[in-house]
């Protein structure tokens, strides 16, 4: 089971049940700020993805313009963010969910750890370029980044 907290708000009223399903997760995904508020408030975002990797299976801690660091059987790869002018960022609701979506795909799919992340940036990347949270054209739309990570070599 995936764990992904969605909104910090959620961890301050709900603690408890959060560090209880927590602790039945074989994975996590979550933001740099969610990751500090779960796992290390002080800590940097490497120290946090390898204590994350020694708890869970697979998971990834996304930082925005910094990219993302994505972790699987406890080997750690940074995944680099794709540059956007600022301009061209028009809403980034759903990223997160399409990172994750993206990110898991690649892993249930066989791809590489580093195609997997890659391709989690590529749909995140995808959905911050245009209002709203689901891909324009709809769920196949996104297929071709699927197609075009996996026949590049990791």
């Amino acid at each position: 089971m995936t764990f992904n907290i969605g909104d910090l708000g959620y961890y301050a009223t709900h603690k408890d049940d959060i560090d209880a399903l927590l602790n039945i997760c074989d994975s996590v995904i979550c933001n740099l700020d969610e990751a500090k508020e779960l796992f290390g408030q002080e800590d940097d975002i490497l120290t946090l993805a390898h204590r994350m990797s020694e708890k869970f299976l697979f998971g990834a801690i996304t930082d925005g313009r910094n990219g993302a660091i994505v972790f699987h059987n406890k080997i750690m790869v940074a995944i680099p963010a794709i540059h956007i002018e600022p301009y061209a960022i028009v809403d980034t609701n759903g990223a997160g969910d399409h990172f994750s979506a993206g990110f898991i795909y690649g892993l249930m799919n066989g791809y590489k750890l580093t195609q997997a992340g890659r391709l989690g940036v590529l749909c995140s990347t995808d959905c911050i370029g245009h209002a709203g949270a689901r891909p324009i054209g709809g769920y196949g739309s996104l297929k071709h980044l699927a197609e075009d990570v996996r026949n590049v070599s990791a």
